[in-house]
């Protein structure tokens, strides 16, 4: 076998090797021949995008047997921007399932994410076992409802918003309206970087609509980005791909607008975390999931991950832990974290740890899925006890959020 990076000649392996786990791509998404001259020519794989596969050299060509996808993000936790590595696109071949064809790649591409500076690693499993072994756990998920587009008419538009149809000149406005609500929660992508569009145009161009709430000095409180889809039966619906707010008034504005077509979509599919945040705003209980994509995560820089945590001012103290049993990640080890004037320094220590979590109970202790305790009680973590208030005084805990799909 050999493990390497993949390349333009790679393509068509990797997308017909990509269909058995994910399914047949339009045509329009398959490899072409060569670009017409009058267009850009296309990049494979696409800029910032780490690929890997396997191959089997026993055939003189070279069989690509398993292949995945890592690629550099940014993600809002604790307040903090954390650079991110994301894995995608994880495939093993049918016939070579359970040969162990995933360690070697999962190895190789969690040293590329460190040599990157990442300081963690998520990812959207199909299968979360597979991935547990690896360090991840499961800390959110990516939900779509549906509810009624009739009961959000019902909502009302306080004074001083009103809605407009948002032009290129908003982009800079949305990002940072964006960056506001993501700096909230744990969890979200910052939507920067290589992995999002840049240009205006384009960002517009992905949807039949961007709607603002904005105040009374035009300043942008909230966006929603829509997507109307065909028809305008009984089983015609609208999208709300994205609902971003900074107040409730601004969200209850937008939903409105989505209401407003009621006659035309009876259904309206919400993209959310869960319904809790839109239960506060939705007037109805008639909410249904239409799917959830769990979402998974593990740390790879212990020290640089608890530097972005931001606790109250006035929290100070010092934990002493250890990470064990962390075979692929290469955080095992013991760490001193000190915590002083709302800031953390966290590094590797000689001491003696009093809480020794696995790679799984720190994703979790970390992200804020679950609080110091309940993770001793789930096996995560072993402890001798004295420093659970220290750790929950922290503040880890925030309304985690996934919003995009990788």
């Amino acid at each position: 076998m050999t493990t390497r990076r993949l390349g333009p000649d790679d393509e068509k392996a990797s997308v017909r090797l990509g269909a058995e786990a994910f399914g047949e791509r339009p045509p329009s998404a398959t490899p072409s021949g060569p670009a017409d001259a009058d267009q850009p020519a296309r990049t494979w794989p696409p800029e910032g995008v780490v690929a890997l596969g396997t191959f089997d050299d026993d055939d003189d060509a070279g069989i690509l047997v398993a292949k995945l996808n890592g690629r550099p993000y940014d993600s809002w936790f604790h307040g903090s921007r954390v650079p991110t590595f994301g894995i995608a696109g994880v495939t093993v071949a049918a016939e070579r399932r359970g040969e162990g064809l995933l360690s070697p790649l999962m190895d190789e591409i969690l040293a590329e994410a460190r040599r990157q500076g990442a300081a963690i690693s998520t990812l959207f499993p199909t299968a979360p076992g597979i991935y547990r072994r690896f360090g991840y756990e499961l800390v959110a998920e990516l939900t779509t409802v549906s509810v009624p587009t009739a009961a959000l008419q019902r909502l009302g538009r306080a004074d001083g918003i009103r809605t407009r149809r948002a032009t290129e000149g908003d982009f800079d406005a949305v990002r940072r309206c964006y960056d506001r609500w993501g700096a909230q929660r744990n969890g979200p992508l910052t939507r920067d970087g290589v992995m999002f569009p840049a240009d205006a145009a384009e960002w517009l161009g992905g949807f039949t609509g961007v709607t603002l709430a904005v105040d009374a000095d035009d300043t942008v409180q909230g966006f929603l980005s829509w997507r109307r889809g065909p028809g305008y039966g009984p089983d015609a619906r609208i999208a709300a791909e994205d609902l971003v707010w900074s107040t409730g008034a601004a969200r209850d504005a937008l939903l409105s607008t989505l209401g407003s077509f009621a006659a035309v979509t009876p259904t309206t599919h919400l993209e959310s975390s869960g319904t809790a945040e839109l239960e506060l705003a939705l007037p109805v209980t008639a909410t249904s999931p239409v799917e959830r994509s769990p979402y998974m995560l593990r740390l790879l820089d212990v020290p640089a991950a608890f530097g972005a945590v931001r606790p109250a001012s006035g929290v100070t103290g010092s934990l002493v832990f250890s990470v064990v049993g962390d075979v692929h990640g290469g955080t095992d080890g013991t760490y001193r974290l000190d915590v002083d004037g709302g800031e953390v320094r966290c590094e590797p220590t000689d001491g003696e740890a009093t809480t020794a979590f696995s790679p799984r109970g720190l994703a979790l202790l970390w992200s804020g899925a679950l609080p110091h305790g309940r993770i001793v009680a789930e096996g995560l973590a072993r402890t001798r006890g004295g420093d659970e208030d220290l750790w929950d005084a922290l503040g880890l805990g925030r309304p985690l959020h996934i919003r995009d799909y990788f």
